[in-house]
């Protein structure tokens, strides 16, 4: 018996009733007609498909002449079609053909509370119980039963253990027996596959699994699976916000796991997330390397003693709050601003941000935590800040741009650090540099810190984001690198990767769009040259609108393609920043964040099993009128298709989505979303309702001149109708739908203007042109 349990992590549980015993053709009766297809089955004589587990009487996994001579026993009244029902979800559950009853489940000696393995031993005791009634037992180390369900965690530098990988795993029936192998989170994610392969489990999100209803499984004698996932590092969400330091964490390929991110602990082992930073590290490391640490003893605000730790992060918010040590000579626009980059050629500044990076290291170590977590590699961010404000100083312009330099006394001294290549003049008072890229200068200054810190932790690896498509002609990642290139933030979210189309990007006041032919050049070339290095590429992608967040970027098709094609050209990771939980989902977000999850894990899959997928999704999360939910998907996927307009995540919503087209469908797209309202239950209509609020904020501003402006009494009637119900819709839910930052782009008027289409009321902008 357990006194502790996980088991509170169990999402709500929904069942779908997918077949009904004896209905063995699917026209909703039990009569002959199903016993002749059981016939023409068993004989080989007919090419009409039957349901075999309506037809599996006897629950043995195959359709014969039993089970025939069962349903006419049920037609002619000798029996019942109780009789051979049951209330679980699985009738039967087999392993090498022995019932799982028979079953123990063993975890090695010395498997605690909070291990991986413990948590993967309650997930299949809590789902098998809950697919077939079946408690199976759990023994340590041994057991005297002839089977056994085994969980084998396996040494990350053994053989097996490094071909596996944090994630990979093995499972086979031998003798009887269910042996499962993985290192780290391995068995983890072998569990989860056992659980829907075979017992019809889907796991959908953290708030509630779905299954489908089974008749007979078996897990054969002979089976041996093994995977490994070809794309590290999946999911991602915000989480990093404030002095607790939470983690940005990676949710498992299901997106199911209820891990809380304000944990210190890795929970049973789930995470898979740094502590600390994720990419923009430079402000952060600069404070801590800035800051004066308070001595051993001084008292916190309670009169307590502060920890160590408390200490570290103090010192942080002392370099915070007196500014940074940037080159504000040549800079000074840049003090305390967390977007701006420091001096990537300065010998001063760089020690205080390698000081400021060990520093951090040691924070987390004091709080007892891991420091080196991303996805089994040992790597820390030493990485740009959040924007493309680059230094500017003579050094760092002339690395970049490939120009003349004259060479000051300090400038030879910062030269003997420099990784690329440079041409001295005859009387050593110049150099001419190879044109780098801001994206080679600062990797230059991260290729120092990642052999620097070799000596405090051997085989550590630096993290370095790569914001533009300028790839240097000589600067190249050191092995202790892993680089990420960041497309998508800047990039055309319209055209995607292999489409060879002519992408030609935009201006917008913030920066230049990079086009897609851009991108991909620069990612083929980062993939070359980091595999070249024996360092990783991943790839960041932002599917997300942050600007509009009623609205989805639409981008459900591009996830496909670009994903897939990176894989097919080798990247090694994808950075995917989609849901947060510091924001809104948007209409579609969690689908695409889903999709997306498990579409890194599977890249090979098609388009038609990644739409097929996707309707398992929305069947479960939106239940029967998913069909409707998915033709309104592929109308706003139609309509952003049809602007032929480069894009990116921050457009408004008739850049993205092509006015005419929703004006012209605007009917068709309502009778989608309708439907799946109408087909709603009470678990599921407020989501529908979500999707006919995004159609008539859409719809109702495409069509304003059409229905309302230019439109007659009969239209203007409707018009109004549907826009009041929009309103009041909004007023009682928009703070489920946005985000504070959301609020200087967003909010409801106090009444409605009719004459007013609803974009521009509730939204500043009503599409680019003009508006910023």
């Amino acid at each position: 018996a357990m006194s502790e349990d996980n088991f509170s992590l169990s999402q709500s549980f929904k069942n779908e009733e997918t077949f009904t015993l004896g209905d063995v053709n699917g026209d909703g009766a039990v009569n002959s007609r199903d016993s002749y297809g059981i016939k023409a089955y068993v004989a080989g004589i007919s090419n009409e498909e039957i349901i075999a587990d309506a037809a599996d009487f006897s629950a043995d996994g195959t359709v014969n002449s039993r089970d025939n001579f069962y349903l006419k026993a049920c037609l002619s009244g000798n029996s019942s079609l109780s009789d051979f029902e049951s209330s679980n979800q699985v009738y039967s559950f087999k392993i090498g053909g022995v019932d799982i009853s028979k079953f123990v489940i063993v975890l090695p000696e010395g498997t605690a509370f909070d291990d991986n393995l413990y948590y993967c031993y309650e997930l299949l005791w809590k789902y098998v119980e809950k697919a077939t009634g079946v408690k199976i037992p759990l023994a340590y180390g041994e057991t005297d039963s002839a089977n056994a369900i085994y969980f084998h965690e396996l040494p990350l530098d053994s053989e097996i253990g490094e071909r596996l990988g944090y994630d990979g795993y093995i499972y086979r029936v031998e003798n009887g027996n269910l042996h499962f192998y993985g290192a780290k989170r391995g068995n983890m994610y072998a569990v989860y596959e056992i659980l829907e392969d075979y017992l019809g489990f889907f796991f959908c999100d953290n708030s509630f699994t779905y299954t489908e209803k089974k008749r007979s499984v078996d897990i054969a004698e002979g089976t041996d699976r093994e995977y490994v996932a070809p794309i590290k590092f999946r999911h991602v969400l915000h989480t990093f916000w404030g002095s607790s330091f939470r983690n940005y964490y990676i949710a498992r390929r299901l997106n199911s796991t209820t891990n809380s991110p304000d944990s210190g602990t890795e929970t049973y082992g789930t995470y898979k997330g740094t502590r600390l930073r994720n990419a923009h590290s430079f402000y952060f490391y600069l404070g801590m390397g800035a800051g004066v640490m308070p001595e051993e003893g001084t008292l916190n605000e309670n009169g307590e003693v502060m920890s160590l730790a408390d200490r570290y992060y103090a010192k942080y918010l002392d370099g915070k709050a007196n500014g940074y040590i940037y080159d504000i000579v040549n800079n000074p626009d840049k003090l305390n601003e967390n977007g701006a980059q420091p001096c990537a050629s300065s010998t001063s500044e760089y020690e205080v941000l390698f000081s400021g990076l060990l520093d951090s290291i040691r924070m987390i170590e004091a709080r007892g935590w891991d420091v080196f977590l991303n996805e089994g590699q040992h790597v820390m961010s030493f990485s740009i800040n959040d924007g493309n404000k680059y230094c500017i100083c003579s050094m760092c312009a002339a690395k970049a741009n490939g120009t003349k330099l004259t060479l000051r006394s300090s400038y030879k001294k910062e030269l003997a650090y420099y990784g690329g290549e440079y041409e001295l003049s005859e009387d050593g008072k110049s150099a001419t540099f190879k044109k780098e890229g801001y994206a080679g200068v600062y990797l230059d200054l991260a290729n120092r810190a990642a052999k620097d810190i070799q000596q405090y932790y051997p085989g550590a690896h630096l993290f370095q984001i790569i914001y533009n498509p300028q790839v240097p002609e000589t600067v190249r990642p050191c092995e202790f690198m892993t680089m990420c290139y960041c497309a998508s933030i800047t990039g055309c979210s319209y055209h995607r990767y292999g489409d060879n189309a002519d992408c030609v990007g935009y201006k917008t006041p913030w920066e230049t769009i990079h086009t897609t032919t851009e991108d991909e050049q620069a990612i083929l070339k980062w993939i070359e040259y980091c595999h070249e290095s024996g360092c990783e590429l991943w790839y960041w992608m932002y599917p997300e609108n942050y600007t509009y967040y009623l609205f989805d970027l639409p981008v459900y098709y591009t996830i496909y393609y670009n994903i897939t094609w990176l894989y097919e050209h080798g990247i090694d990771g994808i950075y995917y920043e989609g849901t947060q939980d510091s924001g809104a989902e948007n209409c579609f977000e969690h689908v695409k964040a889903f999709m997306a999850a498990e579409l890194e894990w599977n890249p090979a899959m098609t388009l038609e099993e990644y739409e097929n997928l996707t309707k398992k999704y929305m069947k479960a999360y939106y239940g029967d009128g998913y069909e409707h939910v998915f033709r309104y998907l592929q109308y706003l996927e139609d309509a952003a298709r049809a602007t032929n307009f480069c894009y990116t995540y921050y457009c408004c919503a008739f850049d993205a989505y092509d006015k005419a087209y929703i004006d012209e469908h605007y009917e068709e797209m309502r009778a989608e979303a309708v439907k799946a309202v109408e087909m709603s239950d009470t678990g599921t209509r407020g989501l529908c309702e979500k999707l006919l609020m995004n159609c008539e904020l859409l719809g109702l501003s495409a069509a304003h001149d059409r229905m309302y402006t230019n439109g007659d009494d009969a239209s203007r009637k409707v018009y109004e109708e549907r826009y009041t119900w929009l309103y009041n819709f909004l007023k009682d839910n928009i703070s489920k739908y946005t985000y504070s930052a959301n609020a200087a782009y967003c909010g409801l008027p106090a009444s409605i203007d009719f004459t007013v289409s609803p974009l521009i009321q509730i939204y500043r902008y009503e599409y680019r042109n003009g508006a910023h």
